[in-house]
């Protein structure tokens, strides 16, 4: 959860009333840039990118990398499933097995195949979309808010792919934290690009 007061954060001044963020109106945390509010949740998450039913919780800045892996492994395990039943979509396809004297293919292994592929592709899709956006350095609700615009927080693919795996290539695939952010210091880096006021709150 973000915190509720200012106590902790350099540069503030309590005895004026000073806050670094915004807060929500929704919750009263405090808010800094790329938060979000989620209606689910109920409490803002920093550098939100959406809320996923399929782990029943947001998908933000400390746990994004690990909802990545949890599309790579799917895929991956997926892939290797599509290897161990290539007889078995050879005959689906060509209506005879590969192999003499292989069992004929029954309706519900069929219809296993087909469901297990069908999730693959559609993993792999999704997936490639959001490490499209690790690149871009957008999130997906900061891609529905400046589509067609740079990111202002882009700082060029490299840095921005290290902004979520970390700098250790040893420890991309594994699921162990290595996001180097903290998610209450980001700046725009170009004045090109469109970036959401910070009073804007969802």
């Amino acid at each position: 959860a973000l915190p509720t007061t200012s106590e902790g954060f350099s540069g503030t001044d309590e005895e004026e009333g000073y806050e670094p963020f915004p807060r929500c109106r929704k919750c009263n945390q405090l808010k800094p840039r790329r938060a979000h509010h989620c209606s689910v949740c109920g409490e803002c998450t920093l550098k939100m990118d959406h809320h996923c039913p399929w782990v029943g919780n947001c998908v933000g800045l400390r746990n994004y990398k690990y909802f990545l892996l949890f599309l790579f492994y799917a895929i991956t395990t997926i892939a290797l499933y599509s290897v161990r039943a290539l007889p078995i979509i050879y005959q689906m396809f060509m209506g005879t097995s590969p192999r003499r004297g292989a069992p004929a293919l029954s309706p519900v292994l069929a219809i296993t195949v087909v469901i297990t592929l069908s999730f693959g592709i559609s993993l792999f899709f999704f997936l490639g979309f959001h490490l499209m956006l690790v690149l871009m350095a957008k999130t997906t609700i900061e891609l529905a808010e400046t589509s067609g615009s740079r990111s202002p927080y882009n700082l060029g693919w490299r840095r921005n792919w290290e902004s979520v795996f970390g700098t250790s290539q040893a420890m991309w695939l594994l699921p162990v934290d290595t996001c180097p952010e903290t998610g209450y210091d980001y700046v725009a880096t170009n004045s090109d690009s469109r970036v959401p006021p910070a009073s804007t709150y969802h």
